[in-house]
């Protein structure tokens, strides 16, 4: 498999069994639908050795088949995969670089602490049953600062604050409850 970035360069290699020199191979390149891309055939330089190299600019992102032939005696296929560099770059991040204020990190950090990931629940005021009628929730970007966060404490390294209200219908059961930011 050669792999590549887009934007980036193709080095094709092909080196022959005998060491033969003074061939002609040439390389094509077909995207996924078996057309051969702009510029295809290569031809491939003698490096010596029997060693032939060709360097061209990578097409768009996908999978491409490479065909080597020499003069008529030997043809390898080989597999091509040019990627987004891009996509690497964010999906391989930190999650610490995604969570500034408004960010799509930031949304699913929240959306992971609304199911309890990262999050420490702080009641602040109950009923006169001793029921919770009023607490926050506070979600934390990583498990180690929720960790070292206190009750009714503020400003631990929560990303965000959410405050619930509840209202109850009898002794065990919520009527509603209301979360916001």
């Amino acid at each position: 498999m050669i792999e590549a970035e887009v934007s980036g360069t193709v080095l094709l290699t092909l080196a022959l069994k005998d060491g033969s020199t003074g061939e002609s191979p040439l390389a094509t390149v077909k995207d996924s639908a078996g057309v051969p891309i702009a510029g295809s055939p290569f031809a491939l330089t003698d490096e010596g050795s029997g060693l032939y190299q060709a360097v061209f600019a990578a097409p768009a992102e996908g999978d491409y088949s490479v065909l080597f032939e020499t003069s008529g005696f030997e043809t390898v296929s080989e597999q091509l995969r040019v990627r987004d560099p891009i996509d690497e770059q964010v999906w391989g991040a930190t999650l610490a670089s995604f969570i500034d204020p408004g960010s799509t990190g930031e949304a699913l950090i929240i959306a992971g602490g609304q199911g309890g990931l990262n999050a420490r629940v702080d009641a602040l005021a109950y009923d006169a049953n001793d029921r919770p009628t009023s607490f926050r929730v506070r979600i934390f970007p990583d498990a180690t600062t929720a960790g070292a966060s206190t009750a009714g404490g503020t400003g631990e390294g929560e990303i965000v604050t959410l405050t619930e209200t509840g209202t109850w219908i009898d002794a065990v059961k919520w009527q509603s409850l209301l979360r916001v930011r």
